[in-house]
C-alpha cells in the first residue's frame, strides 16, 4: 500500500524549474534596476543639498565679513569682485568645490552708466547698489542687492 501513495505522488518537472527560474531571474534583474535609479536619484538630491548649503554660506559669510571694515563699522565699498571671490572660495565642502561669486556696481542715479535696473532708488541721490551673484553650477542663483546706507 505504502508503494502505491508514493507512485502517485509527483515532484516538480524540469520544464516548471526553468519556468520558475526565469520569472524570478526577471524578477531579480527589475529589483536590482530600480534600485540603482533610487541610488541615483539620492545621489543627485544629496548634490543639490551640499551645492545650495555652500552659496548659502557664501551670502552669510558675505553679509558676515562683506559689510564691516577693519573697526567694525559699515564699509559698503569693501564688497568688491576680488574680496567676494576670496571670501567665497574658502568655502568648500569634500568633494564640491567653491561657488562661483559676480558682484556688479552702479549708481542709483539715472544718468549714471553704471546703473543697475534693479537698484531700487531712481532718484538723483547718487547712493551705490551692488548686485552679488552667488551660483553653483546648473543651481538657479541666489541675488542680493546692497544698497549703500
Amino acid at each position: 500500500m505504502a508503494a502505491t501513495r508514493f507512485a502517485t505522488t509527483r515532484g516538480f518537472t524540469l520544464i516548471e524549474l526553468i519556468i520558475s527560474m526565469v520569472l524570478l531571474s526577471i524578477a531579480a534583474t527589475t529589483v536590482v534596476m530600480l534600485s540603482g535609479n533610487i541610488f541615483r536619484g539620492l545621489q543627485e538630491n544629496r548634490d543639490t543639498l551640499a551645492k545650495s548649503q555652500l552659496m548659502q554660506e557664501c551670502f552669510e559669510t558675505l553679509l558676515a565679513k562683506g559689510m564691516k571694515n577693519a573697526e567694525g563699522k559699515t564699509d559698503f565699498a569693501a564688497v568688491t569682485d576680488t574680496f567676494a571671490q576670496s571670501v567665497c572660495s574658502q568655502i568648500t565642502l569634500p568633494g564640491y568645490s567653491a561657488p562661483t561669486v559676480s558682484v556688479m556696481s552702479g549708481q542709483s542715479d539715472a544718468a549714471s552708466p553704471y546703473t543697475l535696473p534693479e537698484c531700487p532708488y531712481r532718484t538723483s541721490d547718487g547712493k551705490s547698489c551692488k548686485l552679488i551673484t552667488i551660483s553653483h553650477g546648473e543651481l538657479k542663483p541666489i541675488h542680493l542687492m546692497l544698497v549703500e546706507p
